[in-house]
């Protein structure tokens, strides 16, 4: 997949968690077993994170990704249309991008790190589609594969 169609397939994915959020049910996002927290002092956004095999997903409005578990994570970070290798030890805060923790897909030992966090990140996502479809008794949703 090219990166551009990665981009709008994120983009898309983000505005339906913005619609979960707000869902008629109630908060999807925290049915699914997400915790929503916000960073001491931080206005805007929440971020909500699930534990998720032996890793972390975390979602915020700027940025989305699969982290931890001692392995390299796949980040989305909104405001710069990009995704990156994060290879932080926690979770990135939003709204940070500097740092040695994000690095682009270009070395062969970074892109092999990056490649199967993403490949778990959209198994993730499809996992949490079929949920979705489950308790709100509709189809599932247009996402990316």
């Amino acid at each position: 997949m090219r990166n551009a169609e990665r981009i709008l397939q994120l983009e898309a994915q983000m505005l339906l968690w913005g619609g979960d959020v707000a869902h008629a049910s109630g908060n999807l996002l925290l049915q699914h077993g997400f915790v929503r927290f916000r960073e001491g002092g931080h206005a805007g956004s929440s971020r909500y994170r699930l534990a998720w095999r032996d890793r972390w997903i975390e979602l915020h409005s700027t940025c989305a990704g699969v982290y931890g578990g001692g392995r390299t994570g796949f980040v989305y970070v909104r405001p710069r249309r990009r995704t990156y290798a994060y290879v932080g030890a926690e979770p990135p805060v939003p709204g940070t991008v500097a740092g040695d923790e994000y690095q682009l897909p270009r070395m062969p030992w970074v892109r092999a790190g990056y490649a199967e966090a993403e490949r778990e990140f959209w198994a993730w996502v499809g996992e949490y589609e079929d949920w979705v479809a489950r308790m709100t008794g509709g189809s599932r949703r247009r996402m990316a594969a």
